[in-house]
């Protein structure tokens, strides 16, 4: 127990790790789940524990988060990057949440480091609709807190537009009488 402290001070991610395992306040039982998948780890793999860790936490972490945003009746999907401390705190909740017991989570660490796994594979679908989602990446710039809003910015963009056609074709065509803008 004393051992697992002092790796505790040294690792943040391993921090981390207990603190996400924490059930209703009880650390000392988080502690313990974590010293039992440890010495998992040294038995079932040749790398150390907590190199193994955070390999495994730095392979699952997503490097974007999908918010949504509602504009109007529909919600877009919006990908926007993250920091590191957000990512790996998620990649710990996604690891910590597809295993039930100790001998799975290590299982699916040593899996998660050599890029295979449960958690793997839900990283890469995570990544692959974002992808799909990209498309909607610039509505997170207009910070629209309501419909109205946009609808007024669509409305002074059309009228932006419009105006704009009338005049180059006006230039050209300076024979022709002003055309009223359409409305």
């Amino acid at each position: 127990m004393e051992k697992i402290i002092t790796l505790v001070t040294k690792s943040t991610i391993l921090k981390l790790f207990i603190k996400k395992c924490q059930k209703s306040g009880k650390l000392s039982k988080a502690e313990k789940t974590v010293s039992s998948m440890i010495k998992l780890l040294k038995i079932n793999s040749y790398k150390e524990p907590l190199i193994l860790i955070e390999q495994a936490v730095l392979n699952i972490a997503p490097p974007i988060i999908i918010k949504k945003k509602r504009i109007g009746s529909y919600i877009y999907y919006i990908p926007t990057q993250i920091n590191i401390k957000k990512a790996i705190s998620i990649g710990i909740s996604w690891l910590l949440g597809s295993v039930k017991n100790t001998k799975e989570l290590a299982a699916e660490i040593i899996n998660a480091a050599n890029f295979q796994g449960i958690t793997w594979k839900k990283k890469q679908l995570y990544i692959k609709n974002a992808i799909s989602n990209r498309v909607f990446s610039h509505i997170s710039f207009l910070n629209f807190s309501k419909s109205a809003h946009y609808s007024k910015y669509l409305s002074q963009k059309k009228e932006y537009i419009e105006s704009s056609l009338v005049g180059s074709f006006n230039k050209q065509h300076s024979c022709l009488k002003k055309i009223p803008s359409i409305k």
